[in-house]
């Protein structure tokens, strides 16, 4: 889905100080998401979603059978029918004399989604006391809807008047879906008329449409539909609708539209509209029995799903959930969407809703269907990128590397084989092998071996070319549109690979195989994942490793890269939890608050915290939150999981724009917004995380067992879902905790029971007999038993519980790197510690003691201890920050140094600002734990730039910081020498974006940076102008240009010659270039231009290093998106999702010459809605040794798709 259209907010929320915009991180939780008031829109009762006056028309649709059809209701009662295609609006109205009104209009409008339904109750004052009830269905059995209505009291003087047409037959961009068409699209439109034939026959009609009008494709095209006997039909004028009265007495024209006029009372009136001319019968008195009918057959959808909780807001989810899940099956596959994107995909994850919903035979014919368009020839093919694509991604071409022997074809059924742009494979078969764990069907598995084969021979073959047993992604997830590896190491796409080769040696084993080879490559890349991309310190996997270049890690990874991870079964214990440790640190959170919400701790995620944006990199998004809760659920993390989780669905059911919509993108995307309701992805996310993870059903039925390990809130004391194939209630009840367990799996043989129990434990009782049980040694967070049991129909599970509660060993938040440290735990015995990230620099324990000296490392690390109370052992988490003896930070809020003693003796410190040689501008005296704050004197700031400050204290402390300031004035008495770069030139600035980066590249198929050095494998041809004309124009004849800042800058040549000294991993130019330098400086500053891009981010891109005579240098590292700026675009910001911790440097756009403040941005299509006409430089600076003599200046590309130049620097001499 690579389409990406105008930025839906871009709110210039860039925080500004002195009048340069600062670019913070995270901004305060306690106010609105970007100050835009929210309510709680929907309200639970009982099992459904309850609104009282709310404005929208057409958010809520009802799904009929399995097929595109849907009735698009709302808020309030008016109604389209949509095929796809449109095919009318139906609208009511009450009239009471000739006063009348749309019933959209009304006083008082209670609407209430009861899943798969829509109930209304209308008080108006033209009902007198009285009041309408209106509900409407979809119907099964045929494409149509069917509705009811009556009143509270006989109202004799009161009408209802009915207007039903509009039928255009157009088509719109995303199927009429929320956040990509208008909820105008539905309106009942005088233009959507044209064409439209009526026949009338008493209270029934019929229409013919769809023969000529913008978008219609077939001619002819029917409906049918009856009224309730007693009105009175009429064929209006559909331009005249100023209200029902004025429709009614208007006559028709070119925009005929139906009218039915009729009376109201007590008894229900029933109304139809049926898609076609053959099947279900429109009479009279056949319609209760087609409502009731509809009704049965919803409520059956309904209940296949129930979830009772403590929590009314989770109450719902049962019902919602079945719907929107029954809307995106069409036989013979799942669909990607059941409104927008309604189209069979091989992936995305759709398919995982089918098994735990009960829906096997669904599964099956999905993996049956898309095993027949696997190909199983050519064996392999040439490796053939793109070069209308600028190589970006492959050929789309039956025969090509990509496209041989065991592709799947995004459609199902074998007879339409064709190439297209995902690897949808590892889903697929990432799917398929938990539909056999649900089914246990090892006939089915038989039958689908030689398709796991081919698949795993084909991904192997393509994207582990080096056979390093690290995996390329080709788009082989959801969020893979922009995000491209060019061939590296890729942590989810191993993930996957590992779980299936583990997988097939497993079903090998049972089918008679050889399993060696898959056990064998299963450990190989268990062991790559460990060895090469996980990253101790950090407790996290990398996002990827570059294949060329210096074969980078990518250290900042996404959220898909940890669930993927845990989901895969690849982490032990101990790295399950500091993956979630790390979404919780790193990952942008998003609180969301809103009028009538009490809870206020609830938040959201965004996927990355990677710059720029574009589609599909940073976005917040459903199914990604909800994959994310699981995977804190398999971490054995349930608290965490379930507030993550429950952020998600209210902020999707609750307070988006649809009631219990399963959306694809929150409200709290920043560039997109809230789009698209019930979305397969998300629907099979939510289905997982809660079968999976808070009730804990994960089933084994190729070995004839069901593990339960539910992740329930410490606070709840009853939780049961029902399922088609199990129930499970849980209760607790004084010193006991309860489960019943009902399953009805014929071949299921075992229960595996592992609790977390709150106490400790004195007996265990299956269906009132006393077990044994054990406590998993490895278990992390908290203890953990595990009973298993043979199964029944229904086993009750009783955990009596003890007296004593589970100690908790007590640390400090916070330690001092290299302090020693003596703690004692009374009644709990230490066991082992476990260090992965290397917190202490030495440690032991002994009986309830530990001792041990703080490593030098500093930020928030996670160590491990295993615990024994009783016969009971643990492992428990201690995540502590690591603070520096003596801690120097700016504080932006305040303006000033904060300086805190942690070293526990006074200390008597000195600060000095500036490099080398720089003078003490403060001493002070500071007790153990004191906290001061000083300001740096104007006389010993740079006064423009960075400033660097330096404190020492006794025994050696000593620390630097830095800090930097756009926000004031070159000092116009500085000495400076500009830098000669002149003979180092060599392009015009202008051309960084002209195709020439055509090597280095992977020799393997991959999606990759074009050969133009800008955009992706989405966007490809991705056109921007990068003009320096106005910089140059700005400049004198000496090509001196001042900044508005006073800060001068000396530039080479002119504008269309070679006027920049570009650095790259690419070929086209030198990894390197060195200027030599000459005497002493104590500053220097640059105008730097490049590019990068959001696969680079949160990275060092570049660096910049003066060097001394003596041999040492001083640095400046380039890093996305802290200082490093693409020069086509700025960096959307908005503390949010997107952040960044240092000042925004100043860009001087090329074009004119500027420094603007406030800029104004332009669209790149499908690229950016933050660009810069003409493109723009960047001004960074560097404080230097003044006491040293100069050597050189040397300008590195250390990333590879980068590019950075130098266009000028001027040193600040002594």
């Amino acid at each position: 889905m690579p389409l990406v259209p105008p930025c839906r907010r871009l709110l210039a929320f860039l925080l500004t100080v002195g009048g340069i915009t600062l670019l913070t991180a995270q901004v305060d939780s306690s106010a609105y998401w970007h100050g835009i008031p929210r309510s709680v829109r929907y309200v639970p009762e009982g099992r459904t979603f309850a609104i009282e006056n709310g404005e929208r028309r057409f958010n809520r649709a009802l799904y009929g059978g399995p097929s595109g059809f849907r009735v698009e209701a709302g808020d309030v009662p008016e109604f389209a029918l949509y095929r796809p295609r449109l095919a009318g609006t139906l609208r009511f109205g009450i009239a009471n004399g000739q006063e009348s009104r749309w019933l959209i209009d009304a006083d008082r409008i209670r609407a209430v989604y009861d899943p798969g339904k829509m109930r209304y109750t209308i008080t108006d004052r033209l009902l007198g006391t009285d009041t309408l009830e209106l509900e409407v269905l979809a119907l099964r059995d045929t494409d149509g809807m069917v509705y009811r209505f009556r009143t509270s009291a006989a109202v004799p003087d009161a009408e209802f008047i009915l207007a039903f047409g509009g039928a255009s037959d157009k088509r719109f961009s995303r199927e009429g879906d929320i956040g990509a068409d208008p909820e105008s699209v539905f309106y009942l439109m005088p233009d959507h008329a044209i064409g439209n034939e009526f026949t009338l026959n008493g209270s029934a009609f019929g229409l013919t449409y769809g023969k000529s009008g913008g978008g219609a494709q077939e001619a002819g095209k029917q409906l049918r539909g009856a009224f309730s006997e007693r009105s009175t039909l009429h064929l209006a004028d559909a331009s005249r609708q100023e209200s029902p009265r004025h429709l009614q007495a208007s006559s028709a024209d070119d925009h005929p539209v139906l009218t039915a006029l009729t009376t109201l009372d007590t008894e229900w009136q029933y109304g139809v509209v049926i898609m076609g001319t053959d099947g279900a019968t429109t009479d009279h008195d056949r319609l209760p029995a087609m409502f009731h009918r509809a009704d049965e057959q919803r409520l059956e959808l309904v209940n296949r799903v129930r979830v009772t909780t403590p929590d009314p807001y989770i109450n719902t989810l049962g019902g919602a959930l079945a719907v929107a899940a029954d809307g995106i099956w069409e036989d013979p596959a799942y669909h990607h969407g059941a409104i927008a994107w309604r189209q069979q995909l091989v992936g995305w994850r759709g398919a995982y809703a089918a098994d735990p919903l009960g829906w096997h035979d669904r599964g099956r014919t999905h993996f049956t269907a898309y095993a027949k368009s696997q190909l199983t020839e050519p064996a392999s093919g040439p490796v053939v990128p793109d070069t209308s694509r600028n190589f970006a991604r492959q050929v789309e071409e039956i025969g090509t590397a990509v496209f041989t022997a065991g592709y799947i074809s995004r459609y199902p059924g074998g007879e339409r084989l064709r190439a297209h742009h995902y690897d949808m494979n590892q889903v697929y078969i990432d799917a398929l092998l938990r539909h056999l764990d649900w089914t246990g069907d090892l006939h089915f598995a038989g039958q689908l071996w030689p398709v796991i084969e081919r698949h795993l021979a084909w991904e192997k073959r393509n994207f582990d070319v080096d056979g390093d047993a690290l995996y390329d992604a080709y788009c082989s997830i959801w969020a893979s549109d922009a995000v491209q590896y060019s061939g590296g190491g890729v942590t989810h796409a191993s993930s996957y690979h590992y779980y299936a080769n583990a997988r097939a040696a497993e079903l090998a084993e049972r089918l008679g195989k050889d399993p060696e080879p898959y056990h064998r490559e299963a450990s190989r890349i268990q062991a790559a994942l460990n060895e090469k991309l996980w990253l101790s310190e950090q407790g996290t996997f990398a996002e990827y490793q570059d294949l060329l270049g210096l074969q980078l890690l990518h250290t900042s990874p996404a959220i898909w890269t940890v669930y993927h991870a845990l989901d895969s079964e690849v982490p032990d214990p101990f790295q399950a939890y500091q993956l979630t440790d790390y979404v919780q640190r790193k990952i942008p959170r998003i609180p969301i608050r809103a009028e009538g919400l009490t809870d206020t701790s609830l938040y959201t995620i965004s996927t990355t915290n990677w710059l720029p944006y574009t589609w599909s990199v940073n976005n917040v998004a459903l199914a990604e939150v909800m994959h994310t809760s699981l995977a804190y659920w398999q971490a054995n993390r349930p608290e965490a999981a379930f507030h993550l989780w429950k952020g998600g669905l209210l902020e999707s059911m609750y307070l988006g724009a649809s009631p219990g919509s399963i959306q694809q993108l929150s409200f709290y995307d920043a560039i997109r917004g809230e789009l698209y309701r019930d979305f397969a992805d998300p629907i099979a996310m939510v289905t997982r995380s809660l079968v999976e993870g808070l009730f804990g059903v994960r089933p084994d039925m190729l070995d004839g067992k069901m593990v339960i390990e539910p992740g329930f809130p410490n606070d709840w004391e009853h939780a049961s879902i029902s399922l088609p194939d199990i129930d499970l209630a849980f209760r607790e009840e004084g010193a006991g905790a309860q489960y019943i367990l009902t399953a009805r799996l014929p071949e299921l043989e075992e229960w595996d029971l592992r609790i977390a129990p709150k106490r400790t434990i004195e007996a265990v009782r299956v269906n009132g007999q006393l077990v044994d049980y054990t406590f998993q040694a490895d278990a992390v967070g908290q203890p953990v038993i595990r009973v298993t049991a043979p199964a029944g129909t229904a086993d009750t599970f009783h955990i009596q519980y003890g007296t004593a509660e589970w100690m908790r060993p007590a640390y400090p938040s916070e330690m001092v790197t290299g302090k020693r440290y003596d703690w004692n735990q009374p009644g709990i015995a230490l066991l082992e510690i476990h260090d992965p990230q290397g917190v202490w620099a030495s440690v032991q324990l002994s009986d309830d003691r530990l001792q041990g000296t703080a490593s030098q490392i500093t930020g928030v690390h996670t160590f491990f201890v295993r615990l024994r109370q009783g016969e009971v052992e643990w492992w428990t988490p201690v995540s502590v920050t690591l603070v520096r003896p003596m801690d120097l930070r700016f504080d932006a809020k305040e303006n000033n140094w904060r300086v805190r003693n942690n070293t526990g003796q006074p200390q008597e410190i000195s600060l000095y600002a500036g490099g080398g040689n720089a003078r003490v501008f403060d001493t002070r005296q500071l007790k153990p734990g004191e906290v001061i704050r000083v300001g740096v004197p104007d006389s010993d700031r740079v006064g423009y730039g960075t400033t660097r400050v330096q404190l020492t204290g006794q025994e050696g402390v000593s620390v630097t910081a830095r800090h930097t300031d756009w926000s004031g004035s070159f000092p116009p008495n500085a000495a400076t020498d500009y830098v000669d770069v002149s003979s180092h030139v060599n392009s015009p600035v202008g051309d960084i974006f002209k195709a020439q980066y055509y090597t280095p590249r992977p020799e393997s198929p991959t999606v990759q940076l074009p050969v133009t050095g800008i955009g992706n494998w989405c966007y490809p041809n991705v056109e921007v102008s990068i003009d320096p004309s106005g910089l140059w124009a700005a400049a004198g004849a000496d090509r001196v240009v001042e900044l508005p800042s006073g800060l001068p800058f000396q530039l080479a040549a002119g504008p269309e010659v070679d006027n920049i000294a570009f650095t790259s991993r690419w070929d086209r130019f030198p990894d390197s270039v060195a200027i030599p330098l000459t005497g002493k400086a104590r500053h220097i500053y640059f105008l730097l231009a490049g590019s990068t891009n959001p696969m680079q981010s949160r990275l060092d891109n570049g660096m910049v290093e003066v060097g001394y005579a003596d041999g040492t240098s001083s640095q400046l590292l380039l890093r996305n998106p802290d200082n490093w700026v693409p020069i086509e675009q700025d960096y959307y910001l908005d503390g949010y999702a997107f952040y960044t911790d240092e000042a925004r440097p100043p860009r001087v756009h090329l074009k004119d010459g500027t420094v603007p403040e406030d800029p104004q941005y332009i669209d790149i299509k499908g690229f950016s809605t933050t660009g810069i006409d003409g493109g723009a430089a960047t001004v960074l600076d560097l404080p230097l040794d003044p006491g040293k003599e100069l050597a050189s200046l040397t300008v590195r590309t250390l990333a590879n798709d980068v590019v950075i130049g130098l266009l000028a620097a001027t040193l600040v001499r002594p």
